[in-house]
């Protein structure tokens, strides 16, 4: 066929988007006829192209880019076809380059139901400027039609939508970027704090999958990679099995329901089906939106460097839920802390937050209807606008039980801030945070938890000597290198635990079995961790101390 003069592709410009500019050059009377003089169809593809090897010839004068060429910087297949087997994606390839996508479409997954597709094509405002003031018209950017992309990497502007549709629709009438942009007048959807860091971050490893950038989860099929971070995260039971249904709830909790929506993630409704969908990523079956891939990835990250179930918790500013408080709307509680701990064996951790009002309290992640507005899971202390409240609404005439009522708290805590007191950790926290600033008490205190490892020595001194306290007990982990056993010598792990239990029975004077006193006793710090994937070994242990440690069992005894 013969050569073709078509404007030269800007940079990261979709080839739909080189069309439309050229039609709005030339402004055909014909529109069919022209558009088949492109490539032979009346239709064009906006995330790919359907001959990708007759356009390179048509312009190899004026582009000089080879079909792959063509492929790789002017449409999305790299972004879409990078979780392909490499003889997947060479399919996909020879489709494009011979003039075909539909075995394409199929393989990559870029119509699957998990993620919506964009319904209009976005753009930067920033961007849309500079390109006005350079080329005096603008055009539309493989990055910012990337699904799971909201946010300009360069600007970091919240991408915006135009009128100008990318449905399969939007094929059979091509939509100049300059002509739509310029017209545009919706406003860019709304974000909070952190949904923006989210939106940032996704955005980012979305457009570095796009360009070809290397990561550590940079494989052909990553179900391996993702398989390994799920064991060090603590979803193994056994020595195989995957606890993938928690995996998925945990998932959820992580982002929110409502900000996965916002991303245009549609998951299944919780159950065996929404579990099916990560058993597959996991185990390198099926083929998924490269969204739900860098979230999974986002997840494992943050996972294992926190493993709180609330996104960036430690880093938002979050809003005080004392309702009696009267804080302004811009007001955010510094004083937080991440607790991480294990619960009967299961892994507990959470935040524990001090606001200036006087309220503290837990909390794990954040609620529905307010992504900054902690979720309580428990309160130490109440404050003293709380107590003024209960003692306004007792004055009122109201009984205790209606005070407890409408404070949404227990009879009890009502009757105790009716009468104005202090509860018994309160007390005692202020009594003796007073006993304790007598240097000689701290010192004290040193020596006993460096030779003992005295829990309520280590809990005082977090409260009067942090800094001292943290590096020490860095120091001595990384003085004790956590054990390592291997599977094989379960059974004699095994042996030595009851061998050791029968010891401390016999020298105890009240003949009680703790793991603190087994891992004293067996030389093995961790103890409980270091038996987990032992099955034997962790038998063996609970059969001598109990799931919880041995103290729950001695508290009944008593």
């Amino acid at each position: 066929m013969a050569s073709l003069v078509l404007p030269l592709p800007y940079p990261d410009e979709l080839i739909y988007s080189v069309f439309a500019r050229y039609f709005a050059y030339v402004k055909p009377s014909a529109r069919g006829s022209a558009y088949r003089a492109i490539n032979n169809r009346k239709t064009f593809s906006i995330k790919f192209i359907a001959d990708a090897g007759d356009l390179a010839s048509r312009t190899r004068f004026v582009w000089g880019k080879s079909p792959i060429e063509i492929i790789e910087q002017h449409t999305l297949l790299p972004y879409y076809g990078s979780f392909l087997a490499p003889q997947q994606y060479l399919k996909c390839v020879e489709d494009f380059t011979a003039g075909s996508t539909s075995r394409g479409n199929t393989l990559i997954g870029s119509r699957s139901g998990s993620v919506s597709q964009i319904k209009r094509l976005r753009f930067c405002r920033t961007c849309a400027s500079e390109d006005f003031a350079r080329f005096g018209e603008t055009y539309w950017r493989r990055s910012h039609q990337v699904g799971g992309m909201f946010v300009c990497t360069r600007h970091g502007d919240i991408l915006t939508d135009t009128d100008a549709i990318a449905s399969a629709t939007a094929a059979q009438v091509l939509q100049d970027a300059t002509t739509f942009i310029k017209r545009s007048t919706t406003e860019p959807v709304t974000l909070n704090e952190r949904e923006l860091g989210l939106a940032r971050l996704v955005s980012t490893k979305c457009e570095e999958i796009l360009n070809g950038q290397l990561s550590r989860w940079t494989r052909p099929n990553p179900s391996k990679l993702y398989e390994r971070a799920a064991v060090d995260a603590g979803y193994l039971i056994g020595e195989r099995k995957l606890a993938i249904d928690r995996l998925a709830g945990n998932f959820v909790a992580f982002f929110f329901e409502e900000t996965l929506s916002k991303l245009g993630v549609r998951l299944p409704p919780q159950g065996a089906a929404r579990t099916r969908v990560f058993s597959k990523m996991i185990n390198g079956t099926g083929s998924y939106h490269p969204l739900l891939h860098v979230l999974l990835q986002i997840f494992f990250e943050e996972h294992a460097s926190s493993p709180s179930p609330s996104l960036y918790a430690s880093q938002i500013s979050w809003k005080c839920p004392n309702p009696h408080a009267g804080h302004d709307d811009d007001f955010r509680i510094s004083d937080i802390r991440t607790v991480r701990r294990y619960t009967r064996g299961k892994k507990d951790d959470h935040f524990r937050a001090k606001c200036p009002c006087g309220f503290q309290f837990t909390f794990v992640r954040a609620q529905e209807s307010d992504s900054l507005m902690p979720l309580v899971r428990s309160i130490s202390a109440y404050g003293p606008n709380f107590m003024k409240r209960a003692q306004a609404l007792h004055l009122e005439g109201k009984s205790t039980s209606d005070v407890a009522r409408e404070l949404g708290i227990t009879t009890f805590v009502a009757l105790r801030l009716v009468q104005g007191r202090e509860s018994t950790r309160e007390r005692r926290g202020r009594e003796v945070l007073r006993g304790l600033k007598d240097g000689l008490r701290i010192l004290e205190l040193r020596k006993t938890w460096s030779t003992t490892q005295c829990v309520n020595a280590y809990a005082l001194l977090r409260k009067i000597d942090r800094d001292w306290i943290m590096d020490a007990a860095k120091r001595r982990r990384e003085a004790t290198p956590r054990t390592v056993i291997p599977i094989s010598d379960d059974s004699k792990l095994a042996d030595r635990i009851r061998r050791a239990a029968k010891q401390i029975r016999n020298e105890e004077p009240t003949g009680n079995v703790t793991t603190n006193l087994l891992a004293i006793e067996l030389g093995i710090r961790s103890l409980r961790t270091v038996v987990a994937r032992l099955p034997l070994a962790k038998a063996a242990l609970d059969d001598v101390v109990g799931p919880s440690g041995g103290r729950r069992k001695q508290q009944k005894a008593n």
